[in-house]
């Protein structure tokens, strides 16, 4: 990611979507401040999500669909507390979801659709109260 992308403070959406080489999203993101919405879809070597990210009070989209090589969600993921969709449909060797996501409480939408290797859900995602669309087709759980 070239340095000078993140001079772009109002930036609504990045789209890395099938970025295959992406191993790794750069900590200064943080510093788009008016980020919405970021897509990640298909980026397959990208294995976490920086800490910092969470700092972005603005971030509430977040399409993590397609990772393959995603076995359990980072509990840093809780911190997104702003987050209002989150797509993980197709991260087909997803084994597990954190209790932790209880802390999203402003989840609306939550896509699990295709996650074939997901167990179960925590019970915790019953005290979601904001969550109004869950998507599990062909999934496990």
């Amino acid at each position: 990611l070239p340095n000078e992308l993140t001079n772009l403070s109002s930036l609504k959406s990045l789209d890395f979507s099938g970025s295959l080489n992406l191993i790794s999203l750069p900590n200064e993101l943080i510093n788009l401040s008016s980020l919405i919405t970021l897509y990640l879809s298909g980026s397959s070597s990208l294995t976490s999500l920086p800490n910092e990210l969470a700092n972005l009070s603005s971030l509430t989209t977040i399409y993590l669909s397609g990772w393959s090589s995603m076995t359990s969600l980072v509990n840093e993921l809780s911190n997104f507390s702003s987050l209002i969709t989150l797509n993980l449909s197709g991260c087909s060797i997803l084994i597990t979801l954190p209790n932790e996501l209880i802390n999203l409480s402003s989840l609306r939408r939550l896509n699990l659709s295709e996650c074939s290797s997901l167990m179960s859900l925590p019970n915790e995602l019953a005290n979601l109260s904001s969550l109004i669309r869950l998507y599990l087709s062909d999934s496990s759980a």
